[in-house]
């Protein structure tokens, strides 16, 4: 059953996307590339604004006066302005403004923790994926009770909420009831479950932590398309 294959492409997508903000970012650092052991701050005035928007600045460097042109503009600039620039003791007439550093941590920090959120729950799923091979290789096999369907409100993608299957199960072993849940279900399985008069759910558990367990759904809603 397709069940997670939406739900995987758009964390793949998630971090492409982040992938995509952190190579802009280094395109914009080689763009204005001044080295960190070279990379002086210095005050500037803006002189003069071209029809192009180009923004020409004067600045002390190495006590010399400089003029040169920003390789960004801002419609915050105007003619006598004074901006705080950077530029490369070796090379004066090298300089960014920090409209560009600002921007550059902008998209490398989005970049980043896009890369970090999609590469957590990637780890996250490959992991689960690992354990409930396991669970199902090693695991002590019950069938639980089907109690009811729940909307997981919690966790959205393309603006749907995901299902999940309610089961039940009495271990005789300790006298105690356990609630089961299963995982994501991208349609509404009830109207399957009730056509299929479906009581159970076989649920593999590992046997020496109950807690940690694998419903397995596949089996009983085999070929359920949803038509939504």
């Amino acid at each position: 059953m397709k069940r997670s294959k939406l739900e995987h492409l758009v964390w793949i997508i998630f971090g492409v996307l982040g992938l995509t903000f952190l190579v802009v970012s280094i395109i914009l650092i080689r763009m204005n590339f001044i080295s960190n052991e070279n990379i002086v701050k210095a005050h500037a005035t803006i002189i003069n604004i071209s029809d192009k928007k180009e923004v020409y600045v004067s600045y002390l460097a190495n006590s010399e006066m400089h003029t040169n042109k920003l390789s960004s503009y801002s419609s915050s600039y105007h003619i006598g302005k004074e901006i705080t620039i950077y530029y490369d003791k070796n090379d004066p007439t090298k300089i960014i403004d920090n409209s560009i550093i600002i921007l550059i941590g902008v998209f490398g920090g989005i970049g980043l923790i896009f890369i970090i959120v999609a590469g957590i729950i990637i780890a996250f799923k490959v992991n689960r994926s690992k354990v409930i091979k396991w669970l199902k290789e090693s695991g002590n096999i019950v069938n639980a009770s089907y109690t009811s369907i729940e909307l997981n409100t919690n966790y959205t993608i393309n603006g749907r909420h995901p299902y999940n299957i309610i089961c039940e199960w009495y271990n005789s072993s300790d006298n105690k009831k356990y609630i089961f849940k299963s995982e994501n279900i991208w349609f509404d399985p009830s109207r399957a479950i009730t056509e299929r008069n479906i009581k159970t759910f076989p649920v593999y558990i590992n046997p020496n932590k109950i807690k940690q367990y694998y419903m397995d759904v596949d089996t009983n809603l085999a070929n359920i398309v949803d038509l939504r």
